[in-house]
Parts: C-alpha cells; structure tokens; sequence
C-alpha cells in the first residue's frame, strides 16, 4: 500500500474497472502521442519481463496503467524525441506523480532490462 494512495495495492491498481475498453485506451494514447511500431512490441516484451517477476497481475484493474508506464518506457528507450511524462499521464488518466512513481517502479521490477535481443523480437 501506497502512503500517497492508501487504497492501491501497486501503483497499477485502479480503484475501479476503467470504463475504457483496453483497445480504446491504446488507440486514445495513439491518437495524441506519436509512437513507433518499435515502441509497441517493445511494450508487450516489458509486460511480459514485469509479469514473470509475479509481484504484479495483469487484469482489468492493472492492465491499462501497466500498458501506458511500459509504453512510456519503451517510447524513451526507442525515440529520442519522445514524450513528455506529463503527456502520458495526461492522456492516460493518470497524475504525473501517478507514472513517475509506476515508471521507477516498473524499471526496478524488471531490473533495468530494456534490451531486446533479435531472437526475442
């Protein structure tokens, strides 16, 4: 538990099912922030890291936060123009120190491992 967010249990967790469909979320970020198609294989392969570490689940509670955070990542480790933070928390419904907290988080759960290699890919 969070002391700034008493009722999360991780910097994923919703308080509630978003009523966005997960495709509809995806396709909102898409709509406002230019990624590359690198950026989105890349978000799949860090949720799939963070998910074998089994300290965080994906479901309908967790699974649109942990979407944008590893689409924030991957955006900054592919683009060297990429986003701001505050632009991801804003079009992803999160407050800015909402996805600072969950990228510092996310990194240190999958250990820093932002390399993909060509087998992998």
């Amino acid at each position: 538990v969070h002391e700034a967010f008493p009722t999360l249990r991780s910097w994923y967790h919703c308080e509630k099912r978003p009523s966005i469909s997960i495709s509809n979320y995806v396709q909102r970020i898409c709509t406002n922030i230019d990624l590359e198609s690198t950026v989105f294989v890349s978000t799949l392969i860090y949720i799939d890291r963070l998910l074998k570490g089994g300290h965080v689940a994906f479901n309908l509670l967790t699974m649109h936060r942990l979407t944008v955070v590893a689409l924030l990542i991957a955006s900054k480790f592919h683009d060297d123009n990429h986003c701001s933070n505050k632009s991801f928390a804003d079009v992803g419904g999160m407050s800015l120190e909402e996805i600072n907290a969950s990228e510092i988080d996310f990194l240190f759960r999958i250990q820093f491992d932002l390399k993909i290699s060509k087998s992998t890919y």
